[in-house]
């Protein structure tokens, strides 16, 4: 068993999100967490490289470039 605090609202809200998924809130927030798990995993076993630069972590101000 896990218990979680939600600001006030949120169980209202995630309930309506599950019963559009035909779902019971349970279920819901375990499909939730599993997703972002595979997410996550999906993210780590990425290549390092990336060919575009704008996902490249920011490294700081470059130096000048020359005219």
């Amino acid at each position: 068993m896990i218990q979680i605090a939600t600001p006030k609202g949120t169980r209202d809200r995630w309930r309506a999100l599950a019963e559009q998924e035909g779902k019971s809130l349970t279920a819901y927030i375990v499909s939730r967490v599993e997703g972002a798990y595979v997410h996550a995993e999906e993210i780590i076993d990425a290549p390092a490289s990336s060919a575009d630069p704008a996902q490249e972590p920011h490294k700081g101000p470059s130096a000048p470039s020359e005219p």
